[in-house]
């Protein structure tokens, strides 16, 4: 397979490999780094690359042993430091009425996008990449529970317990669950500003966090359905300059340089 060939895979499963590495990690910068070291490791190794269904469930098991090594020894986040963080504090703390009504739209969409994210950091790690891949990706169970390394009764139970942690949090508590719950977004967007729970990167009149479709920012009906909810999440971010990075350096011959350096080879 030539270089453009490969790149062909990488256009195809870009979003899935980013979101798996995102979701798992909660943090855009690292996603990026393993979404990186995923398709380099697939790139030395693409003599034995499989065919078909079999290609995503294959990417996937190259990014749970990166997300172990990766992510080996890092802090977990808590259900109670979430609401410690999110939810402790009087309401809007940091002003807010600098924003316009579409920059306000586009951090508020940040801030769910940030809390769905963050309940699942509050799973173990085992727990959240069978959600992540079985729910949030669509995967189907037999190839979720071969790219984990487990099998399918383990994935099972992974999934039933990750499942029932998120539902407990989120059920009495979420306004995008039920609109009469506690903690709604407008409310808690002074707090999440001012402690870094998202970026504020409103700056005079511009706003840079990722492009969004007018549709994509109209407030959404609650859901009771929690899992439903997190199927509902678009991808996390725009990928155009990682997708313009991994090219540039793929048809560089970058890559395989890297490729004969590696032990792999």
């Amino acid at each position: 397979m030539n270089d453009k060939g490969f790149f062909h895979i990488v256009e195809h499963h870009l979003d899935g490999v980013y979101n798996f590495a995102y979701r798992v990690g909660n943090d855009f910068e690292r996603a990026e780094e393993q979404t990186r070291e995923v398709f380099l490791r697939a790139y030395i190794g693409r003599d034995m690359l499989p065919d078909g269904e079999r290609m995503s469930a294959w990417l996937m098991k190259i990014g749970v042993y990166v997300a172990l090594r990766s992510l080996d020894g890092s802090a977990r986040i808590t259900f109670d430091f979430l609401d410690d963080t999110i939810r402790g504090d009087p309401t809007q703390v940091t002003p807010t009425d600098r924003l316009s009504d579409s920059e306000r739209s586009l951090l508020l969409w940040e801030l769910k996008q940030g809390c769905m994210t963050a309940v699942l950091n509050c799973l173990s790690l085992g727990e959240r990449m069978a959600f992540v891949m079985v729910v949030m990706l669509d995967a189907k169970p037999a190839q979720a529970a071969m790219s984990l390394g487990i099998t399918p009764a383990a994935l099972k139970v992974r999934l039933s317990r990750a499942k029932k942690k998120i539902v407990d949090y989120l059920a009495p508590r979420c306004e995008h669950v039920h609109p009469m719950n506690p903690c709604r977004c407008p409310s808690r967007l002074g707090v999440a500003l001012k402690k870094g729970f998202i970026q504020d990167v409103v700056s005079g009149t511009q706003v840079t966090l990722r492009k969004m479709s007018p549709e994509a920012l109209k407030p959404s009906p609650p859901v009771r359905d929690v899992v439903a909810l997190y199927q509902q999440l678009p991808a996390p971010r725009d990928l155009d300059d990682l997708r313009s990075r991994l090219k540039n350096e793929l048809l560089s011959g970058e890559w395989d340089a890297l490729a004969e350096e590696s032990p792999q080879k």
